[in-house]
């Protein structure tokens, strides 16, 4: 008659099962996600990228499936193992998890990833339709209908049992009671949805019982007379005993105070009371903290500092977990002997000995910038972290972190590819995740800049901001100029440009131009701007140079043009680009130490 075409039980609607209660009916989702982790296992991924994927692929694919409703706890756990394996394997191959699945769940300031159980994911879901039938703000969705008809009759949501012929959905539901139940609240309003036997909206709820089926469906608005905002005494007596009668008006003295509104329904773990998925999942995580103000402090900082790169901040949590994929971190978790150190044979190679303690290691912090003496650091990591911590601040800790994780790096050239160990490298390796971090707009510099740094510093922090400008001029009137700004002795942005001009000294105009085309007033006044060109640093030093440099670009005083000239020097003949390349790397290759400094404006 509806002209419908017969199907069968693994029919999907909008991506979701319309029937959810077997594990083949999530084979479509279970395919799906196994897809995507063989798409990326392909990839050269970083687990600080594995972890960002599953975040924001994976774990929603999975809340939308489990939309219309809870999945059956095989299917939870063969998307947890294939999770797992993606996040630790590497190139295809299985690795040892060095960390707990149960760790890595946790929040990110509880000492895990703030990945999410599927296990939570589920029971979340489930959560959900318990609140959903419980709250009575429902009622007239069929879904709701259907499930109070068969199983409700006669009965409270939360002293109903579960029988053979009930569905997996029912008994996952009855299950949840008692998580919810305890953390779930009736707030009176003029008593029209909370009844007045099986509902949570007194302490003593669970010890009475209706006596006929008249008092079982029993609103608490028949008990409370609204005219005089007190109870109806012999209703209360009848239902509940002269001293449970005695408790509850002694609990809601007034209980028509809030009879503007209807009753509602209050989730306890929520500030506002209202029920919502996130708020289920931390219940169910049970996010009760039992870390130290000491670890929850070196979790902020990694977390939260600017200066840290994704990759460097997960491989401080790495050494936070003590986890640190060394040779005895391994042989620990197989309960084996430890194993010796492979570069200085001595002690056992644990990652505070592989990054501090090693002969090598304290070569390499030696030749930092920080000259850190590793020797009385303590061995325990987390100790260590906070003795770091607490000593280094700002961009000395930001530094810090770099230099940790580009010695790890040059370390494993060392052991796996057999090159020699050389602190110069290393050094290197840490100037390129320094420069990193700044240009990315990490690190707090000068107010302004915006585009280039971000957020400024606080006002007593003492930074030098200075701006390299150069530029070339062939005889065939190519040009090139380049501007380089560097923050206590790091680059942070640098920018080069090409093109046809008509003097060497416009070649170094365009230089300042591209410098102020990323400042601000502000930024050019607290400056200190370096440059071979005599004019420029004349007109550096004048007090209208936001006036004069317009005028200037435009071919400006023949004499200007022709002392920048003696100033200069032609370039070979090559293309403007050339020219512009060439300028742009002998500034950040330190030519500038070639050139006369000047006073700030």
């Amino acid at each position: 008659m509806l002209n419908a075409l017969p199907g069968d039980d693994t029919q999907i609607y909008l991506g979701v099962p319309v029937v959810a209660s077997r594990p083949v009916h999530f084979k479509r989702l279970v395919d799906r996600v196994q897809s995507k982790l063989n798409s990326w296992a392909s990839k050269l991924l970083s687990q600080a990228g594995k972890a960002t994927l599953i975040k924001a692929v994976v774990e929603p694919m999975v809340l939308y499936a489990v939309a219309g409703g809870p999945m059956p706890h095989s299917v939870v756990r063969l998307l947890n193992q294939k999770i797992r394996n993606f996040f630790w394997e590497s190139n295809g191959k299985k690795k040892m998890h060095l960390v707990s699945w149960s760790t890595i769940t946790k929040p990110k300031l509880e000492g895990g990833l703030g990945l999410r159980d599927m296990a939570v994911i589920n029971g979340a879901a489930t959560m959900k339709v318990l609140w959903k039938l419980a709250s009575r703000d429902y009622e007239d969705q069929p879904w709701v209908r259907i499930l109070s008809t068969k199983y409700l009759a006669r009965k409270s949501l939360w002293l109903a049992s579960s029988g053979s012929s009930c569905t997996k959905l029912w008994k996952a539901v009855l299950a949840m009671r008692d998580v919810l139940g305890g953390n779930i609240s009736w707030q009176l309003g003029r008593g029209d949805k909370c009844r007045v036997f099986g509902d949570p909206w007194h302490q003593f709820w669970q010890q009475f019982l209706p006596v006929n089926n008249q008092q079982r469906n029993m609103t608490v608005q028949e008990l409370i007379n609204l005219n005089t905002n007190s109870w109806y005494t012999q209703n209360l007596i009848s239902c509940f005993g002269f001293h449970g009668a005695l408790f509850i008006a002694t609990q809601f003295p007034e209980p028509a105070a809030n009879a503007a509104r209807s009753d509602r329904l209050i989730f306890l773990p929520a500030p506002n009371g209202k029920f919502s998925f996130r708020g289920a999942v931390k219940l169910l995580s049970g996010t009760v903290s039992q870390t130290s103000q000491h670890d929850r402090q070196i979790l902020k900082t990694i977390w939260h500092h600017q200066g840290l790169t994704p990759r460097v901040r997960f491989f401080m949590w790495r050494l936070f977990q003590n986890s640190v994929p060394t040779a005895s971190t391994y042989a620990l978790k197989m309960h084996q002997p430890m194993v010796t150190c492979q570069l200085c044979d001595s002690t056992h190679d644990s990652g505070v000995h592989a990054l501090f303690k090693c002969n090598t290691a304290r070569a390499f912090w030696l030749a930092t910038r920080l000259g850190l003496h590793t020797d009385s650091l303590p061995d325990e990591p987390r100790q260590l972290l906070h003795v770091i911590i607490s000593t280094l601040q700002g961009n000395d800790l930001s530094s810090f972190a770099n230099h940790m994780w580009a010695l790890w790096k040059h370390r494993c050239l060392v052991i796996h590819e057999g090159k020699k160990f050389n602190v110069g490298t290393g050094l290197s390796i840490a100037r390129g995740y320094d420069s990193l971090s700044m240009s990315a707009g990490k690190f707090k510099t000068q107010t302004g800049l915006q585009k280039i740094y971000g957020q400024g510093p606080p006002e007593d922090a003492d930074i030098g901001l200075k701006c390299w400008l150069d530029g070339s001029y062939d005889e065939r009137g190519d040009g090139g100029w380049a501007c380089v700004f560097k923050w206590d002795g790091y680059r942070v942005y640098s920018e080069t440009g090409f093109g046809t001009i008509s003097s060497p000294f416009h070649a170094e105009l365009n230089a300042l131009q591209l410098a102020m085309n990323v400042t601000t007033r502000e930024d050019m006044q607290e400056c200190t701007f370096i440059t071979d060109c005599q004019v420029l640093y004349r007109l550096l030093n004048g007090e209208e140079i936001f006036d004069a440099i317009p005028y200037l670009c435009c071919n400006g005083p023949i004499a200007y043009q022709e002392e920048a000239g003696k100033s200069s020097n032609a370039a070979e003949a090559e293309s403007s680009r050339d020219v512009a390349t060439k300028v742009g790397d002998s500034l950040e290759l330190g030519a500038e130490h070639q050139l006369a400094s000047t006073k700030p404006l």
